[in-house]
């Protein structure tokens, strides 16, 4: 028993090791061969002149991060992706609450231009000056009810712009959710629509693509904030966010619109 246990730990440290490596190495190589382009790409298309790596030790295998500035000090967020339809389904998204609802799209990323090519994919939005949703209430215990019911008031019209569109974003947590605060102002903004599909499959408006068609990918999107593994209701984990910060008494906003606009999965039809 105790040479099993042994055994397997050591199994488990090599792979760990191996897979830690291995997207070391894929770091170094993507620096080696696609950052001076990617570079004057942001230089030549958008007049970015400063561009940094955010945290790269966090960087998932198929996505990068940057803050990247021009010579105006405007800034900028750009996120690298491995697969395009990510960076297709966020430009879709974010340009038509864009064009539908310019007041109130202060509450969502401003799109500034995107790539998707078979050399590259990337998008381009404004960058957010703040914290997440996640961070801001962890740090800001006993808020006023008139700071509870301003977040409750612009969650609540995230969720009705997302659902007029008839989209499910599928990764509501509160870490995709940014605070951006302006003297007692605040913004919040719901970031990250690269898994968004239309509800039930389906858009009027928008034209999304399914990112991953394997079981283990899928499951972990949404993780915590969803009905089911394979079942995603964005007024579910809105209405579970504000239960669990406790922003206010009567989410009767989201809990009225739980199963009106979902995505779902039947397991068997995975590979």
């Amino acid at each position: 028993m105790v040479k099993n246990k042994y055994l397997l730990f050591v199994i488990n440290t090599v792979h760990n090791s191996i897979k830690s490596f291995g997207m070391i190495f894929e770091k170094a190589i993507w620096f080696i061969f696609k950052y001076s382009k990617f570079k004057s790409i942001l230089r030549n298309d958008y007049g970015i002149t400063r561009i940094n790596s955010l945290n790269p030790s966090s960087w998932k295998k198929n996505a990068k991060y940057f803050k990247a500035e021009n010579d105006s000090g405007q800034k900028y967020f750009v996120k690298v992706v491995r697969w395009g339809n990510q960076i297709e389904n966020e430009y879709a998204v974010l340009s038509e609450i864009d064009r539908l609802f310019d007041e109130y799209s202060g509450n969502f990323p401003r799109y500034v231009g995107h790539l998707n090519n078979e050399w590259i994919s990337f998008i381009v939005v404004n960058w957010i000056d703040g914290c997440t949703l996640d961070e801001f209430l962890s740090d800001n215990e006993g808020l006023s009810d008139n700071i509870k019911n301003d977040l409750y008031s612009q969650l609540c019209t995230i969720l009705n712009i997302i659902q007029f569109i008839e989209i499910v974003h599928r990764d509501i947590k509160p870490q995709n959710f940014m605070v951006e605060k302006n003297g007692d102002d605040l913004k919040v903004i719901l970031i990250d629509f690269a898994f968004a599909i239309g509800c039930c499959g389906n858009s009027r408006n928008v034209k999304l693509y399914e990112v991953v068609n394997k079981y283990n990918p899928l499951r972990f999107v949404g993780e915590h904030y969803k009905p089911s593994v394979l079942h995603w209701d964005d007024a579910y984990a809105f209405l579970k966010i504000s239960n669990q910060y406790n922003i206010t008494n009567n989410p009767a906003f989201f809990s009225e619109r739980v199963n009106k606009c979902y995505y779902s999965i039947e397991m068997d039809s995975l590979d």
